[in-house]
């Protein structure tokens, strides 16, 4: 057990996530079940800033497959901004 208040800290080393809110404990989740459940609806937790990236590149219909992986955030931009397509 990781007990920490840096996610991004963890991100990679955890398989399952818990969060203590206010003496509450919710989860645990899988990495995706914690990014859809706790990240993407605020959860009361403040995200790390790879996961605000990952829930924009979300919106704009490109979200990456991992997103605490800097080379996923990097495809999505990539994809986002059209470098790779043939005109």
């Amino acid at each position: 057990m990781i007990v920490t208040h840096e996610l991004s800290d963890i991100w990679h080393l955890a398989h399952r996530f818990a969060v203590l809110d206010n003496g509450t404990l919710t989860g645990p989740f899988t990495p995706s079940e914690y990014w859809a459940t706790v990240v993407r609806r605020g959860g009361g937790m403040k995200p790390p800033q790879w996961s605000m990236i990952a829930e924009e590149l979300h919106v704009a219909g490109v979200a990456p497959r991992d997103p605490s992986d800097p080379r996923e955030l990097a495809l999505s931009i990539a994809r986002l901004k059209g470098v790779g397509r043939e005109s």
